[in-house]
Parts: C-alpha cells; sequence; structure tokens
C-alpha cells in the first residue's frame, strides 16, 4: 500500500511539472505583466493622496488590463493608459499639440518602492504607433511627435520630441516660437479651436528659459486685446509670462539663486525626529525680494514637541547665467524672513510633507517652475491652502501666506532647528 501511495504522489509531482511546462511563453509574460499592473493598482490607491498633480482629478478610467511591462536600468516600468474625464483634451494655448494621449507610469527599483509619472503623448499623426510600447526611456517605432513626463509628487516636467523614432534636439528657433508649447492646458476642442480651461504645466524649452528668448508674448494684461501670441507683440522692456507681457527689470526677473549655506546632505535623517503618527505645526515663511534682501527666498519649518526642522530648497550649485541645475535642500535655522504664516497639520500631512521634500531633493531645480518658493506652495497645498498654480516667487508666496489669518509680517529671524532625538 505504501509503495502505491508514493507512486500516485510521483504521478501527481510529474502531471503538475507537465502542466506548468505546457505553458507558452506569451501566457507567462501575460501573467507577469497582469502580477506587475496588480502591484502598482494596490501601491497607488494607497498613495494616490499623496499627489497633488492636477492630473489626477480629471483621470475617468485607468486601462490597468492592457499595461505596458518593461525593465531597464534595475527598474521595472509599469505604464497604464488611462482616458481623461468629459472628452476632455490637452494642448498648448496656441493649440498646435494634438492627438493626445495619456498615461500612468510606475517605476519600481530594487528595493521595491514605486515613483510615480503621467507621461502625455502627442503625435504629429493618429497613428498611435506607441500605443503597445513602452514611453518611458523615449520613443521608438518610428514615431513622430512630443512626449512630456510629469513626476507626480514633484510636478517637474521634462519633454522630447521625436521624428521617425529618432530624438530631435528642441529648437528654440522662430518656428518653435510660433509653435510654442511651453504651458499644456486642460481644455476641449471644437470647430478645430481650443479652448483652454486649466493650466496642467509649464516646461522650458531645452532647457532655456523661454522668455528670456522670446517665446510667445503679446498684448499684456490690462490692453483690451487677446492674450499674448508672439513676442513681437510685447513692448520693448517687456517679456512674455503665462499669457502676459511682464516688465523686465534687468537683473533680477531670472537670478539664480547661491546654493545653502548648510546644506542638507539627507533630508530623511534631517527630519528623522518628527513622528508622522502625530500632529504637528507647520509654518510657512518668506523673504521678499530685492531690497536688502536679494534674490528672497521662501521655506518652511515644522514644529513638534521639542523638536523642530527649518529648511528650503535650493540650487546645489548656484552657476551664473543657468536657469536649472540639481536640486538640494538646506537648513534655514535662523534666517531672515518678513512674512509667515503657521497652521496646524496632521500627522498624514505630515507624511506627505516628509515625502515631497524627499521627492524634491532628489529633483532638479528650475528658477522658473521648479524653485523654493514651488515647494513652499505645494507643501501649502498639502496643508490645505489653495495656490496660483502658476509661476511662484517668493513675492508670490508672501501675498498667498496674507492670505492666512494668522499671518505676520515684519522683520524677524526663523527659529533653529532642533533635534531631540538620537
Amino acid at each position: 500500500m505504501e509503495k502505491i501511495t508514493k507512486i500516485l504522489q510521483a504521478f501527481v509531482v510529474i502531471f503538475g511539472l507537465s502542466l506548468m511546462t505546457n505553458c507558452t511563453p506569451n501566457e507567462i509574460a501575460d501573467n507577469k505583466n497582469a502580477d506587475a499592473s496588480d502591484k502598482a493598482r494596490i501601491w497607488f490607491y494607497n498613495h494616490k493622496n499623496d499627489y497633488n498633480a492636477i492630473i489626477l482629478q480629471y483621470i475617468e478610467n485607468i486601462d490597468w488590463e492592457n499595461a505596458i511591462v518593461s525593465y531597464g536600468n534595475d527598474e521595472e516600468i509599469i505604464e497604464v493608459p488611462f482616458t481623461l474625464d468629459d472628452n476632455l483634451k490637452t494642448s498648448n494655448e496656441n493649440a498646435t499639440l494634438q492627438n493626445d494621449s495619456h498615461r500612468l507610469v510606475f517605476v519600481k527599483d530594487t528595493q521595491q518602492n514605486f515613483k510615480a509619472y503621467y507621461i502625455q503623448i502627442f503625435a504629429d499623426d493618429d497613428s498611435r504607433s506607441l500605443n503597445k510600447i513602452s514611453a518611458y526611456y523615449g520613443a521608438s517605432n518610428n514615431f513622430s511627435g512630443k512626449i512630456f513626463k510629469q513626476n507626480l509628487l514633484t510636478n517637474n516636467v521634462t519633454a522630447k520630441e521625436y521624428k521617425n523614432g529618432k530624438e530631435v534636439k528642441l529648437s528654440i528657433s522662430s518656428k518653435m516660437r510660433e509653435d510654442y508649447y511651453d504651458c499644456t492646458f486642460f481644455g476641449y476642442w471644437e470647430g478645430g479651436n481650443f479652448t483652454p480651461l486649466k493650466l496642467l504645466y509649464c516646461e522650458s524649452i531645452g532647457g532655456v528659459d523661454p522668455t528670456i528668448e522670446g517665446g510667445p508674448t503679446g498684448g499684456g494684461s490690462g490692453s483690451g486685446g487677446t492674450s499674448p501670441k508672439s513676442s513681437d507683440s510685447c513692448p520693448a522692456g517687456y517679456r512674455y509670462k503665462l499669457g502676459e507681457c511682464v516688465l523686465i527689470e534687468e537683473g533680477k526677473n531670472l537670478t539664480m539663486p547661491p546654493p545653502p549655506d548648510l546644506p542638507i546632505t539627507s533630508i530623511k535623517d534631517f527630519l528623522k525626529c518628527l513622528d508622522i503618527s502625530k500632529s504637528a505645526k507647520l509654518t510657512v515663511y518668506a523673504e521678499t525680494m530685492w531690497g536688502e534682501n536679494g534674490v528672497g527666498h521662501a521655506f518652511i519649518g515644522i514644529s513638534q514637541g521639542s523638536n523642530s526642522a527649518v529648511y528650503g530648497y535650493y540650487p546645489k550649485k548656484g552657476l551664473l547665467g543657468s536657469v536649472t541645475g540639481q536640486g538640494i535642500m538646506g537648513d534655514n535655522g535662523g534666517a531672515h524672513y518678513n512674512v509667515s504664516a503657521s497652521l496646524a497639520i496632521t500627522g498624514t500631512q505630515l507624511n506627505r510633507i516628509i515625502t515631497l521634500s524627499q521627492a524634491y531633493q532628489s529633483d532638479n531645480y528650475d528658477i522658473s517652475f521648479h524653485n523654493c518658493a514651488d515647494f513652499a506652495t505645494d507643501v501649502l497645498n498639502i496643508a490645505g491652502v489653495s495656490t496660483s498654480g502658476y509661476i511662484d516667487s517668493p513675492d508670490t508666496t508672501a501675498e498667498i501666506l496674507k492670505g492666512i489669518p494668522n499671518y505676520t509680517t515684519g522683520s524677524f529671524n526663523a527659529p533653529k532647528t532642533i533635534k531631540s532625538c538620537l
């Protein structure tokens, strides 16, 4: 009897192995892709509230079943197509970007951590040549068009353009100014015209601030005319900024701030004494620009019990003439400010601010679209304070703070950073 039992057990094992080996390579790949998509889906819905990205408010349907899974640089990339609510489209203000498609992208590293991105694809025709192909590392398959990639945590954007599957350098020629696409909006098409409804993001062309090079500009606010469309329509001494002709103050509009006096090499270690299971006090500070303040600065402070962390976002190297570069956090304990406001935050909000700080620390600083004021206003968004979503500066941050009931003004110095934990 024992011998018969062993024979039956062996038969079951052999039969099971034969079933496994009968799986086709496509079936194995499909199962692996489905597993990767499921993990990304679970992670996304568990962390969705960590993000302030506007795009998430307008998603109608996420197509998890048709996720595109690829691998590279020790990373697993899961790209999930989605559609927008109420047939909304996205384009630049001049409506030269068409045939848009959208993906949520989840990049998993060897530590099983995810980073989330939004990829927007504008095809030059309606061939949809990237429908089932990864676009995270770039386009292939003879694709022609533009791909924008937005970090959902920091909202920082990068752009690439392709012709027949090959990347081409973004031009700043007169033709590019005519077909300008530095700012992208939600809106709808009607009768061949695009009507913008809400700003999604802005992007410098080729790493150069387009407002210097003469991007689309126009009649200026208060002129009673249409919104700016070309650099020629801005009067001398003015430059384009988000639909307006803005007065150029030489040496002021685009001055790269210096790096921090006290750089923070590890923001995680800098904030380790804060307990995300408890509430805390958030204070946002602004040192307005010019006068005795130089380029100004916006930064934050978090206090909890005997611990306080005061810090802000900087370029790692303040290179003359540059507008973008590696970012870094700096300790602003004792720093000067002249406007501030404080808010109570929950442990959940504190955790989101810490996560945001870590993302900024590893991202690029951009003087126009990803600067100290952008960090401060992103933190205010987490705390429930509505901000403009446009180009921010220490001055615009100060004006936002003045809308909070307990704001203070005057010449002050922030408290010192104190860490009482080991």
